[in-house]
């Protein structure tokens, strides 16, 4: 299915409000202001939907600025005294204007050269017939790049025909190191159906997009969970019925790049209701292990109905339930949760805000680690009657008072509130911004802007022209514990520094070699289906059985594809020796009509194009073309069988692989070593040469890796996924300094300078690999 915006939730963002008289006191003098008096007040001119504001030192000065989007399509960019530092618009590539800004924008030095980038994500479900995708800016505005994901649907109709517009980014970005490269790199999902990570150049991170198979509403946290030197990705979203899931509603999921491969770290989370709240972690009950806090949505499906309404708290490593979770309240969460001691016991609660429903208003609610709610208020507390609190921002924690101890800041459609975060009850004007509209995400931001000292910026809007407000309130010094800001961090990580260094049952530290990824090192690869078929990944598509319109008898499969030296074409090798050549290979002979002893199982080409050698499973060579013959383990007492060969650089020789490793050598073919004398634990099952024929590393069916005269680029055991794939082929690069492995459920995982182009499809039964350099 393919979400649009529920009516509820749409009807708030174009806010049918009740407008509150209340009289504003005057702005407080500089050098006299008290604790909640309003500093200054800013008309933008365009709507802030729900770009919660951020901070970042832009123009390097060494204090922090707030910088926020609006509908317009613009970032805005303020000093902490209301000055503006600059406008500018995000403008997707190729396009002449802005699209509009619902994400908040990242503020982060991605290439590590001392000055900040600003990223965000464009498309709205407010603004019709718009490019969706993702800016980035420089530290004066100007665009660096952008990126534009798929087409999937109709997003404002939620028809599922491509109406000619990539699909808008509402989950803001959040930076991490992915990859393990140094740099930060770009996470956010998309409504077209993917989990993105983007590099710091704005290309996807080899393994990405993941494909979600449903739109992604929530942002992504960050956190490195294994202590591997990597963040992994936490984040939920939608689930339809078909392609990948069976059930309707929502799926969490943990990623982990490993190696040029995504992977789930365990199993996704399925429940009966969408994940539209944002995910924060923090170790909420003192065990040692990072906990996931995650909320409900605006709610979509009847079935689900209790579950919008739910805390989830499980832990981070293993997606395991804390107990007293998840936690039933009256009103649904669509709101970010906030972490922190706001009742100063020593020990993290949760503080969610939620929607109204029925005679419910929407409540502040904070909620023990061990699934107790402490507390759900009205934060109106019987003032205004009639006054309808229909909905609530995500919340923060700071000292609103300068008694030292926590509250909870948190805006809505008529206020913004400021409330004691022990009991509830609201402070001394702790009523800000009356009848001014708020929807969305729009979170209140807490920062200390150096000679000026702390503050709270509050976003809003006016109706009924919509202008975006920026209002400022004077705070006093903060102490520890604060969450300040929409999912706590300004690299929107949603999750505290460092790592845990735990490992889930069954899983291990990645022990590979650092990878150093070069595009020159392949240009991409074909895969070989036992039925014949063949995928074609950042190369050209030759052909296949299927668009012969050749259907293999019973008994019989593909066994090999190799390429043409040129790359421009390649031969399919049937297990009855028959040759299917395509491009520009050329067809030298098969073993067609002639007796075999065993199954056709492996084949090599000459280098120049013009001979190549079929392998029998019994160990015997069969040449045709210019290959000559240079002997075969037909007549030898062999302990395991004969399962591949390759040849010699030069085209006068091959090896010969048996199943134990036993490596055979013949004509000009050196032998480096072998696996034969090893107790293994898994049959070896290919073997790759380095380009220049000096060494080879052998592949077991475990996706373990030996090097004989080679370098070890790591191997699928060294990952230390929780899941590995077992292997099927190994391929050297161009360069022979990385290959890539072929595991048996379709992914391709890249070692060394290997580059990562993408996977074979999910419904295949991969047999072979070709790597075209």
């Amino acid at each position: 299915m393919r979400r649009v915006l529920s009516p509820v939730l749409t009807t708030l963002m174009v806010a049918s409000l009740l407008t509150v008289s209340v009289t504003l006191g005057p702005v407080a003098e500089a050098g006299a202001a008290e604790n909640l008096e309003q500093l200054w007040r800013i008309e933008v001119g365009q709507t802030n939907d729900s770009s919660p504001p951020t901070i970042g030192d832009v123009d390097g000065d060494g204090i922090d600025e707030i910088v926020f989007g609006t509908l317009d399509g613009y970032i805005y960019v303020y000093e902490g005294d209301g000055t503006l530092v600059w406008s500018k618009p995000a403008i997707l590539a190729g396009q002449t204007s802005p699209s509009a800004i619902s994400s908040a924008p990242v503020v982060a030095d991605l290439d590590n050269d001392g000055d900040v980038e600003i990223v965000v994500g464009v498309g709205s479900i407010q603004r019709p017939n718009q490019q969706g995708g993702v800016v980035a800016l420089d530290h004066n505005g100007n665009r660096i790049w952008s990126h534009q994901g798929f087409d999937t649907f109709n997003s404002w109709t939620g028809t599922g025909i491509p109406d000619g517009y990539t699909e808008g980014v509402y989950s803001s970005p959040a930076v991490g190191d992915i990859d393990g490269d140094g740099y930060l790199d770009i996470v956010f999902g998309g409504w077209d159906h993917r989990i993105w990570a983007l590099d710091r150049n704005g290309g996807p991170v080899s393994g990405f997009p993941f494909t979600h198979y449903d739109t992604t509403w929530g942002s992504p946290a960050l956190y490195d969970i294994d202590g591997d030197g990597r963040d992994e990705i936490y984040i939920g979203g939608d689930a339809s019925i078909g392609l990948d899931f069976t059930h309707e509603g929502g799926r969490y999921r943990v990623l982990d790049w490993q190696q040029g491969v995504v992977v789930e770290r365990f199993p996704a989370i399925e429940r009966a209701e969408i994940f539209q709240s944002s995910s924060v972690l923090g170790d909420i009950n003192n065990d040692g292990r990072m906990d996931v806090i995650v909320g409900g949505s605006a709610g979509l499906f009847p079935a689900g109905a209790d579950v919008a309404r739910q805390v989830w708290a499980f832990h981070a490593d293993d997606g395991s339930m804390l107990p007293g979770f998840p936690v039933q309240l009256p009103n649904r969460v669509f709101s970010t949760p906030a972490l922190g001691d706001v009742d100063g016991d020593g020990a993290m609660e949760i503080v969610v805000t939620t929607m109204n429903e029925g005679t419910n208003n929407g409540l502040v609610t904070v909620i023990e680690n061990n699934g107790t709610i402490k507390y759900a208020v009205d934060a109106l507390q019987g003032e205004y009657p009639g006054a309808v609190v229909s909905y609530m921002a995500s919340p923060i924690i700071i000292d609103g008072d300068g008694d030292g101890d926590l509250d909870i800041v948190a805006s809505s459609n008529i206020f913004t509130f400021v409330v004691e975060g022990s009991s509830g009850v609201r402070l001394d004007g702790g009523m800000l911004n009356p009848a001014e509209a708020w929807a969305g995400a729009g979170a209140p931001l807490a920062a200390d802007f150096g000679p000026l000292g702390w503050r709270l910026i509050v976003p809003t809007f006016l109706p009924p022209s919509g202008a975006a407000i920026l209002t400022a309130y004077s705070l006093p010094d903060q102490p520890g514990g604060i969450w300040p800001m929409w999912r706590g961090y300004p690299d929107h990580s949603a999750a505290p520094a460092g790592s845990q260094n735990a490992t889930p049952v069954g899983c291990g530290q990645n022990s590979n070699p650092a990878l150093s990824p070069s595009q020159t090192s392949a240009t991409g690869y074909w895969v070989l289906h036992r039925n014949g078929s063949v995928d074609a990944i950042n190369v050209e598509f030759f052909g296949d059985l299927a668009s012969r319109g050749i259907v293999l008898p019973a008994g019989v499969w593909a066994a090999a594809l190799t390429k043409t030296s040129s790359g421009n074409g390649y031969w399919i090798l049937d297990s009855n020796g028959i040759v299917y050549a395509f491009g520009d290979a050329v067809d030298h002979g098969s073993m067609a009509g002639i007796a075999l002893n065993a199954p056709v199982i492996s084949m090599a080409a000459l280098p120049t194009g013009n001979g190549y050698w079929l392998l029998g499973a019994d160990g015997g060579v069969f040449s045709f073309g210019a290959a000559g013959f240079h002997g075969s383990t037909g007549a030898l007492a062999l302990k395991a069988p004969i399962i591949s060969m390759a040849p010699t650089a030069s085209g006068q020789g091959y090896w010969l692989l048996a199943s134990d490793g036993g490596v055979f050598s013949f004509g000009d073919a050196a032998f480096h070593g072998s696996t034969g004398a090893l107790a293994l634990a898994a049959p070896v099952i290919s073997m790759a040469v380095s380009p220049d024929g000096s060494g080879y590393w052998l592949l077991g069916g475990d996706g373990g890796v030996f090097s004989f005269s080679v370098d070890f680029y790591g191997s699928i055991p060294g990952m230390g996924l929780c899941s590995a794939p077992s292997a099927r082929e190994l391929r050297p690069t161009s360069t022979g300094r990385g290959y890539f492995a072929l595991g048996n459920d379709g992914s391709i995982i890249a070692f060394g300078d290997a580059y990562y182009r993408g996977r074979a499809r999910l419904d295949g039964d991969p047999v072979d690999l070709a790597v075209r350099g």
